[in-house]
């Protein structure tokens, strides 16, 4: 990229769906570069508002998404690689969540547990040091830039008192 190459990166890699044969390829390099490569596909016109990445062995993704209905209400759904079925609190607004409302949504997320991003640091803390978790789930958003630094602080929380805790026991 420093020198100016045309050629880098390959087209491919910049398009929003990469081709089977070149996805397939990444795959094998390294199963992280799968991440999000499986989510469905976008429904019309909808956008991508805030996305969810664990640092999973296959780069594992959940999508939070927005659309705009006919009746000019916003629907609100959130999609992941495994087909999971997802209750939100907020699914319909006639005007978009606020930054409280969004963190409600991912904290308030019903599947087979609720929430996007503790439940899956808690399984995580049971077989690996919590301390090896500060980078594993990551929040990111064009729409609200005040998630990353909401996550990052309730997933410094929540580790320091898995550590906490752990320093309890040894003693």
């Amino acid at each position: 990229m420093e020198a100016g190459d045309g050629d880098f990166p390959p087209e491919g890699l910049l398009r929003p769906i990469l081709e089977p044969g070149l996805r397939d390829l990444l795959g094998k390099i390294h199963p992280n570069f799968m991440g999000g490569e499986y989510l469905p596909d976008y429904l019309p016109e909808e956008v991508e508002i805030a996305r969810v990445a664990r640092n999973s062995t296959t780069g594992d993704v959940i999508s939070i998404r927005a659309n705009l209905e006919e009746n000019g209400l916003l629907h609100y759904r959130v999609v992941d690689e495994y087909a999971r079925e997802f209750r939100l609190p907020h699914e319909v607004s006639d005007l978009p969540l606020s930054t409280s409302q969004m963190i409600q949504l991912i904290d308030g997320a019903e599947w087979d547990d609720t929430g996007l991003i503790l439940p899956f640091l808690e399984v995580n803390c049971e077989y690996d040091d919590a301390e090896r978790l500060r980078d594993f789930i990551w929040v990111s958003s064009d729409f609200y830039p005040d998630l990353a630094g909401h996550y990052r602080r309730v997933t410094d929380a929540f580790l320091d008192s898995k550590v906490h805790l752990a320093e309890e026991e040894s003693e």
